[in-house]
């Protein structure tokens, strides 16, 4: 039976139970436990000090942490967690490969599979969706249980998300028509702030331009800025290299890389920070497992063609 410490005293809790963590009113729980309920309408589980090292129960300490560990895991397998996308082919797009849909159509793409391999192998469920990058991106950061793939792990984003990755790796190219005769030294090079480039609204790519100083021309897709190249609406184009090509074949555009923006960027799932800690750790734990064992490597030659 277990005992509901409705009022202890904080002062006790402290000394007698310094460590907690919350589980719902419908778990069972051991009767070696203490449990007192708290404003959430969740209860708090104890761990006596006898279990912690210095009481010097090594023993009792691993048979209080499991039980702890696998009633967190259980809630971890409960929740639903909705990852938000954009259209951002060969990584995340709709199975009918249409630049326009529903929210909830059916997904595919290296960045896409890789996640469903992923969730599926530590047993948490998801729903995807697609929308915009920018309301994806917005979704991630301010909804909880929400997170934004695939994304660029900058300095700026950093303490905003918890991190699983890195999924794919996407350099960044200025891409320009086959018959362009444009060179540039670096990004300091001032012809580049006499051109139209485009690139995608409130993406890491334009985003980083800017602190050089070169205008950049925001589409809310890639498709749109594309078709912009293809009509000369724009001189130069920034995006990942992977997705130029997609993008360009779609228009019927005939592209060549100008120059190199920014080499060794990877992806990532950004998580909102309501996402458990322990979940993140155990996804990024077991993606490294799916490096090892070749299940990525796969993933990838399923869209070598594509």
């Amino acid at each position: 039976m277990v005992t509901l410490g409705e009022g202890l005293d904080r002062d006790r809790q402290k000394k007698v139970y310094p460590q907690s963590i919350l589980i719902p009113t419908n778990c069972k729980v051991s009767n070696e436990i203490l449990l007192t309920k708290n404003s959430k309408n969740s209860l708090n589980i104890f761990l006596p000090i006898k279990a912690a090292p210095f009481g010097g129960n090594i023993i009792g300490m691993k048979k209080w942490i499991f039980v702890a560990t696998i009633l967190f895991t259980g809630l971890v397998q409960a929740q639903t967690y909705v990852l938000n996308t954009e259209i951002n082919p060969p990584f995340s797009m709709r199975k009918n490969q249409s630049p326009t849909g529903k929210a909830d159509d059916s997904l595919m793409g290296i960045s896409v599979e890789v996640l469903k391999v992923l969730f599926n192998r530590v047993k948490v469920s998801t729903k995807m969706r697609v929308y915009s990058w920018e309301k994806s991106y917005e979704m991630a950061l301010k909804v909880k249980n929400n997170g934004v793939f695939p994304t660029t792990r900058t300095p700026a984003r950093e303490k905003m998300f918890l991190w699983v990755g890195p999924l794919v790796a996407a350099d960044w190219y200025f891409f320009g028509h086959r018959d362009s005769n444009f060179k540039f030294k670096d990004l300091k090079d001032p012809k580049l702030k006499n051109l139209k480039i485009g690139s995608l609204k409130k993406g890491a790519t334009a985003n980083y331009l800017k602190t050089f100083g070169i205008p950049v021309m925001e589409e809310n897709d890639p498709y749109t800025s594309a078709q912009q190249l293809k009509n000369k609406v724009i001189d130069l184009w920034a995006i990942g290299g992977q997705q130029g090509h997609y993008w360009a074949k779609k228009v019927g555009l005939k592209v060549k890389r100008i120059g190199v923006i920014k080499r060794h960027r990877f992806l990532y799932l950004a998580f909102n920070k309501s996402v458990p800690k322990n979940l993140v750790k155990m996804l990024n734990k077991e993606l490294g497992k799916m490096r090892r064992d070749g299940t990525v490597r796969k993933i990838f030659r399923l869209y070598h063609n594509l």
